[in-house]
This record gives C-alpha cells, sequence and structure tokens, in this order.
C-alpha cells in the first residue's frame, strides 16, 4: 500500500518530461492516474506503464502553445477557485512552478543554441531541476499533510527566482 493509494490525480502532460515523472510517481505512491496527453499516446502509456490497471487516459489538446502567458494566469486563477470553492470537500489544488528543468525537450533545445552551458552557469545551485524532484514535491502535496497551502503555487527551481 502506498501513501497515495485511495487517491485519484489527474496530471497534464504526462506523456513526457515533469508530466511523465509525475505521473510514475504518483502510480508508485499508489494512486489512481488520470494521465492527460495532447498526441503522444504512446509517451503517456510509456509513463504508466508500471501500473496500467490505475491508469486512465485521457487526450486533449490544450491550445496555442504561443499563449503560454496567458494560459498561465489563467491555471493559477482557476487552481486559487477550485481550492477556494471545494477545499471543504477536502478537494486541494496547487501550482507547481518548475524552473529551468532538465527535460529531454529542455536540453535538446538549448542544445541547438549552444546555450546548455550557459544557462547552467547562470543557475544558483548550478544545475537544472531533475524531473523527479518536481515530482516527489508533487507526490507530498497529494498525499494531503501539507493541505493548509491549498490554492498556492510553490517554485522549484533552485532559487533561481525567488517570488
Amino acid at each position: 500500500m502506498g501513501v497515495l493509494t485511495g487517491k485519484r490525480v489527474v496530471v497534464t502532460g504526462a506523456s513526457k518530461g515533469i508530466g511523465a515523472a509525475i505521473a510514475g510517481a504518483m502510480l508508485d505512491a499508489g494512486a489512481q492516474v488520470v494521465a492527460h496527453f495532447g498526441t503522444d499516446r504512446a509517451g503517456a502509456e510509456a509513463a504508466v506503464a508500471g501500473a496500467p490497471d490505475r491508469a486512465e487516459l485521457i487526450a486533449a489538446d490544450m491550445g496555442d502553445t504561443r499563449a503560454v502567458d496567458a494560459f498561465w494566469a489563467e491555471v493559477v486563477a482557476a487552481t486559487k477557485t477550485v481550492a477556494r470553492t471545494h477545499a471543504k470537500d477536502g478537494i486541494l489544488a496547487y501550482v507547481i512552478s518548475p524552473g529551468v528543468v532538465a527535460t529531454q525537450m529542455s536540453v535538446e533545445s538549448a542544445a541547438r543554441t549552444g546555450g546548455v552551458a550557459a544557462i547552467t552557469a547562470g543557475l544558483p545551485m548550478g544545475e537544472w531541476v531533475p524531473p523527479e524532484e518536481i515530482a516527489a514535491l508533487a507526490v507530498f502535496l497529494a498525499e494531503g499533510r501539507a493541505r493548509h497551502l491549498t490554492g498556492t503555487t510553490i517554485d522549484i527551481n533552485g532559487a533561481a527566482y525567488i517570488r
């Protein structure tokens, strides 16, 4: 029995990177996972391969990626609304705001422009955030041991920026 046995979580972008790491960690912790993916069904299936009996895959277009800033503001606002409206029902909602994360996509993108070393040198900890650390934070939050954090945005960026 894992710490999340009996809990159901929704993970967006579960086909790769941070989302795949979170989906896998949630399954490892015993949760039932609704794993969202855009177009990469095989990636989402791989992310939940450890416990496919506790996973449900959902395909959905999350919109135009050029509107990331507006989308991010909407995510934060929606999280606060869900937290305030459903806290009494035991539904917890958080925004995890990652810094420079060592996903395949990020590293490849930085490598194309020759920026991996420059980005790394500019980080206070001298390293990119591992997706597994973000997944560990997500599992901790889902456990409900810090439930009064519901509605908050939690930065995980190695002191790259501090609010």
